[in-house]
């Protein structure tokens, strides 16, 4: 898996829709070198049906975890980041719609430059890196 596209999400159960209605219906999509992971922190809407909707339909390339009680919201987004098992992880908003085309170029961008990102990365000073593995 190249990319993990993770989603932290609370109580936006229609804007969660758009957004994965917007990566999913992308040419890239049926590639299958792009997962979608998401953190539900504990959603009281119908949250957890939009998600069970786009799992159901992309079983190996939709995975989810649902949080029995809220989390504070830095949490989630790093509960989102655990999930993805991808070789890059891209934090995405549950309302950030994902224009035409723009998976294609972020797996291109990736493709190419992926070896540029990691030796960036690693040169940073310890005091920069996040205390998880972000494997960027």
């Amino acid at each position: 898996m190249l990319l993990s596209i993770c989603i932290p999400t609370y109580n936006r159960a229609e804007f969660l829709r758009k957004t994965l209605e917007s990566i999913v219906t992308q040419t890239a999509w049926f590639n299958g070198e792009t997962e979608i992971v998401i953190s539900d922190n504990a959603s009281t809407d119908n949250t957890s049906a939009v998600i069970d909707e786009y799992q159901n339909r992309y079983p190996v390339f939709i995975r989810s975890v649902r949080h029995n009680q809220p989390i504070d919201p830095h949490d989630n987004f790093e509960a989102a980041m655990r999930l993805g098992k991808g070789e890059y992880l891209k934090l995405n908003n549950d309302t950030l719609l994902c224009s035409a085309n723009a998976l294609a170029e972020y797996l291109a961008i990736l493709r190419r430059y992926c070896s540029l990102l990691r030796t960036a990365v690693w040169q940073l000073p310890t005091q920069y890196q996040k205390p998880f593995n972000v494997r960027i």
